[in-house]
C-alpha cells in the first residue's frame, strides 16, 4: 500500500516554482515546449500561443515582468516565423503562423524514412503542418495588446495579423463551410504532420 503525504503549500510558493520553471523553458526566440535538451525542446506555435495565454490570464493576478516579457518574445518570434510563400514541401503558406522551428536538434526529424523539408538558406526546420496554430497566435496577440497597451508591440504584429486574417480566409477553409480545414498537399515529397 502506498500512502502519499500532501504538504501544505502557500499560493505564492506555488506562483515563484511555476515561474520558474516556465523561465527555465526560455530561450531567444520566447518559449519551448519543453526543456532544451528535450525532443520538444523547441518553438511550437500552438504551445507558444496557449502558453502565452496562461501567462496573460496569469498577469492579472500575479504581474511578472519576466514573464511577460517571455510572452512578448514568442508573439514577435512568431510574427517573424509567419509564412511568406506556398512551400507544399513544409506546408507553409502566406499568413500562415508556424506549428514548429527547430534551428538545431532536427536529425531524428530530417533523417527519418520520410524526412522533413529543410530550409536550406538558413537551415532550419520550419514545419506549418497546422490548422489551429493560426488563430490561437492571433487571439494571443489582441489580447497581449488589450493587456499591456504595448504601442510598438501593436505596430510590430499588426501586418502579421492582417496576414492571418487572410490565411484564415484564403487557405484555411478551403471548401468555405467557415471551418478550417487541414490536409497535406497531395503531391508533397517530405514527411510531416497529416
Amino acid at each position: 500500500m502506498t500512502i502519499i503525504f500532501f504538504v501544505p503549500m502557500n499560493t505564492q510558493n506555488l506562483i515563484d516554482q511555476m515561474s520558474a520553471m516556465l523561465l527555465s523553458f526560455a530561450t531567444e526566440e520566447g518559449i519551448n515546449a519543453s526543456s532544451r535538451k528535450e525532443t520538444y525542446g523547441c518553438l511550437f506555435g500552438r504551445d507558444g500561443a496557449i502558453t502565452v495565454l496562461q501567462i496573460l490570464k496569469a498577469q492579472e493576478r500575479n504581474p511578472n515582468p519576466e514573464l511577460l516579457a517571455i510572452a512578448r518574445r514568442t508573439l514577435l518570434s512568431l510574427v517573424r516565423l509567419q509564412g511568406k510563400e506556398v512551400n507544399i514541401e513544409s506546408g507553409e503558406e502566406p499568413g500562415k503562423f508556424i506549428h514548429e522551428y527547430r534551428r538545431e536538434g532536427y536529425d531524428h526529424l530530417v533523417n527519418a524514412v520520410k524526412p522533413w523539408y529543410l530550409y536550406e538558406e538558413d537551415k532550419t526546420v520550419r514545419n506549418y503542418d497546422t490548422v489551429d496554430s493560426t488563430p490561437l497566435t492571433l487571439i494571443a496577440i489582441y489580447r497581449y495588446w488589450r493587456l499591456t497597451g504595448d504601442e510598438e508591440f501593436l505596430r510590430l504584429a499588426l501586418p502579421a495579423v492582417e496576414k492571418g486574417l487572410e490565411w484564415i480566409r484564403k487557405y484555411g477553409d478551403q471548401d468555405g463551410d467557415f471551418f478550417l480545414e487541414f490536409s497535406l498537399h497531395p503531391e508533397r515529397a517530405y514527411g510531416g504532420l497529416t
